[in-house]
């Protein structure tokens, strides 16, 4: 009987034997690794406070920790009451005497026996012009800044009197600066002269003339809407 020799580490069936290594516990971990940290479980969001009572505020309109301030509005001074009283339109809220400006003339009549004296003062408006029945023409106010540029600014009239045949003549800058090419109406007191030549008519021809010239000065129609006032003692 032949019998079959085991070669060493061989085991009883022709295979080689297993040998176990160091526990895992003490296998020695190589350097410059970093350890492997296990992921934390996600935590559940934190529930919702609910408001109880009345339910919840509501921000008030304009209020909180850094809302704009609104602007506090100036009181209106005289000036702009006396215009809206005369028929002016209001300024806007928040506008001011920076950002919004006009041209004014103001006037006041009181007749007397044997004519009128008259009371003018002119904040950037073209100077009235007083017409004689000789044909004297001579401007009856002072130029003056307009109304709004300058806050608080101070305005003069100028007192005169008006006698039978007496014609006064109030313009806009309408009139006054009416284009032809780089001439202006008024160049070299046109409008002056061109009142100088309406002595002796009634206040209403004056007016006419005076419009009918201002059209004639240049063929294109006026890009600036005119105003005249004639005024005559009787």
């Amino acid at each position: 009987m032949l019998r079959r020799r085991r070669r060493p580490g061989q085991g009883a069936r022709g295979g080689r034997r297993h040998r176990p290594g160091p526990p895992l516990a003490a296998a020695a971990r190589p350097r410059g690794l970093p350890r492997r940290r296990r992921p934390r479980p996600a935590q559940p969001a934190p529930p919702r406070r609910r408001h109880r009572g009345r339910g919840r505020r509501r921000p008030r309109a304009g209020g909180g920790r850094g809302a704009p301030r609104r602007p506090r509005r100036r009181p209106p001074d005289p000036l702009a009451r006396a215009l809206v009283a005369a028929g002016a339109r209001p300024a806007a809220p928040g506008d001011g005497p920076q950002t919004r400006f006009l041209s004014l003339l103001y006037g006041e009549l009181v007749p007397f026996e044997g004519g009128v004296r008259c009371t003018l003062a002119s904040a950037g408006h073209p100077l009235p012009l007083l017409l004689d029945p000789e044909g004297g023409v001579r401007a009856v106010a002072q130029p003056q800044t307009l109304l709004g540029v300058v806050e608080d600014a101070g305005y003069t009239g100028e007192t005169f009197e008006m006698y039978s045949g007496d014609s006064l003549l109030c313009v806009t800058d309408g009139v006054t600066e009416r284009r032809s090419g780089s001439r202006q109406f008024d160049d070299g007191d046109g409008l002056a002269r061109a009142l100088a030549g309406c002595a002796g008519m009634e206040a209403g021809a004056i007016a006419d003339r005076i419009t009918q010239l201002v059209h004639e000065f240049d063929a294109r129609p006026p890009a600036d809407d005119m105003a005249l006032l004639v005024l005559q003692a009787e």
